[in-house]
């Protein structure tokens, strides 16, 4: 299935809908990952992305939702630093 570009103005109002969702208004990360999910299937859009730390809520939370492991990104930080 090709990846299609959704037209700019469409992608601002699905930008600014997400930046909507906050905790106050949404139970929990797994109803505002569905929320979010659900928005993105309103569009033309054939892939949706996102990033959680490895071993984290938000990792199982995607696994759960169908996301699978693209890559992994190794963050290397000095020792006091």
């Amino acid at each position: 299935m090709p990846i299609t570009q959704v037209d700019i103005e469409g992608a601002e109002e699905l930008i600014e809908d997400l930046r909507s969702l906050t905790r106050a208004n949404m139970e929990d990360e797994a109803d505002r990952l569905a929320h979010r999910i659900g928005a993105v299937q309103t569009t033309e859009c054939d892939l949706v992305a996102a990033t959680a730390l490895s071993g984290s809520t938000s990792a199982r939370n995607l696994a759960r939702a169908g996301f699978t492991l693209a890559y992994v990104q190794v963050v290397m930080t000095q020792p006091g630093g």
